[in-house]
């Protein structure tokens, strides 16, 4: 550990940290640590590689991209008013209207000031001497902070396959996690979709529409069910708002995935082994039946199982 004379040396050079905590990221988690450290006092500084907030709801604007579970399971449970002011308008919520949701509750807070987009962070150190986070970015500027908060979740690396000759095909390709802002259109044209997850069913569900023809490549089976989406009606958003409280207790006290069958133990009892033993067991099926399908989300195993 350096010496408080090293300390001091360190805290009077120009480089010292300038703000209380760093953020990257201003997806769902962001936003909401940008709120809450805000309300602390704390001087706080978001690093958004996108052009506005949204995070995956930012990124993931493929055909067909939507949440998989009902959209007012999903909507922040602390933020001061926006349960009574925002109107869900579909059981299972679209990309753009998420993206418009997280772009209400930045604005509803006054967020945006405290967050720079367009900068994507290259580096981050710990500087023993400045007993905080160095934090780099791709144009090369560099920022202080005594804390660091990584928001970047677990979507925000998109993948390429690893197929020979890729890099030489001549037709359009675009990744799901990359999509363009411009419309894609696969109207009268061939069309492969690569994987079977639940961005790549939402994704063939548009595709074979218009499409001349479509091959899905599927390396392993995926458990799906119908979506039975529809619409919100004034009257049903004042009924599920009247049950917010109830709502939110049911949410948190449902782990992620339940073993099948009673099990008295706590989601922190069950072993990683039964876990993974369930999930295979339960993505042996294909989709139940033809038309608008959801890929099962854990949370959707654990209801049906219950």
């Amino acid at each position: 550990m350096p010496g408080d004379a090293e300390v001091r040396a360190a805290t009077e050079l120009p480089d010292h940290p300038n703000y209380d905590v760093i953020i990257i990221g201003a997806g769902v988690s962001g936003l909401y640590q940008l709120y809450r450290l805000r309300e602390l006092g704390l001087n706080v500084r978001v690093f958004e590689a996108g052009s506005d907030v949204g995070g995956t709801w930012h990124w993931n604007r493929y055909p067909g991209a939507r949440f998989d579970s009902e959209s007012w399971t999903y909507g922040y449970s602390r933020f001061p008013g926006v349960l009574d002011e925002w109107n869900w308008s579909e059981h299972f919520a679209s990309q753009p209207e998420i993206e418009r949701y997280l772009q209400f509750v930045a604005d509803r807070f006054d967020l945006r000031p405290n967050i720079q987009f367009g900068c994507r962070v290259t580096h981050a150190h710990f500087s023993e001497a400045l007993r905080g986070w160095r934090i780099e970015l791709a144009d090369g500027t560099v920022h202080n902070s005594r804390f660091l908060v990584t928001a970047i979740g677990v979507l925000s690396a998109p993948t390429l396959p690893r197929i020979d000759g890729i890099e030489s095909f001549k037709g359009q390709a675009c990744h799901t996690a990359q999509w363009p802002t411009e419309e894609v259109s696969f109207e009268g044209k061939r069309v492969a979709v690569i994987g079977t997850g639940s961005t790549g069913v939402q994704t063939i569900q548009e595709a074979a529409k218009t499409a001349r023809h479509l091959t899905v490549f599927q390396r392993t089976p995926n458990w799906c069910a119908p979506l039975h989406n529809a619409k919100i009606s004034a009257p049903e958003m004042a009924e599920i708002r009247s049950r917010y409280d109830e709502i939110f207790a049911r949410c948190q006290a449902t782990p992620g995935c339940f073993i099948h069958g009673p099990d008295p133990r706590s989601a922190l009892e069950v072993t990683l082994e039964e876990r993974e033993a369930f999930l295979r067991s339960a993505t042996r099926s294909q989709v139940l039946e033809s038309g608008t399908a959801t890929s099962a989300t854990s949370s959707q195993i654990g209801r049906r199982t219950r």
